[in-house]
């Protein structure tokens, strides 16, 4: 497995260690049959992080895992093409619906 920024990761671990790390934890756990961890992924799960639920929190993180990290990435580039422009806050969007379908108490951006 690999990570594809070293300096997203790097830039992360010095702002916020703790929340670097569950990214980290979480994303291993959810790519472990792929090679190559995309930014889009780290990025995403990170706002999700700091904004929505804590991922390594129980029910975030086992709603993460039934999704799962392609349905994950899917959506974070189908609301990247939706806004026609990406970063962190969009991916998560985009994960944040994938995240809340079929959920009847939803998870929300500023809930966290």
């Amino acid at each position: 497995m690999e990570i594809k920024s070293v300096a997203w990761a790097m830039l992360r671990a010095r702002d916020n260690k703790a929340a670097f790390e569950a990214v980290i934890r979480i994303t291993t756990d959810l790519c472990k049959d792929k090679m190559i961890i995309s930014e889009i992924m780290l990025d995403g799960l990170y706002y999700l992080h700091i904004n929505v639920a804590k991922i390594d929190d129980k029910r975030m993180s086992e709603r993460l895992k039934t999704v799962g990290a392609e349905r994950l990435v899917n959506a974070a580039k189908r609301a990247a093409a939706y806004y026609s422009r990406g970063g962190a806050k969009v991916w998560a969007e985009g994960m944040l619906t994938e995240i809340n379908k079929g959920l009847r108490d939803k998870f929300a951006i500023g809930h966290g």
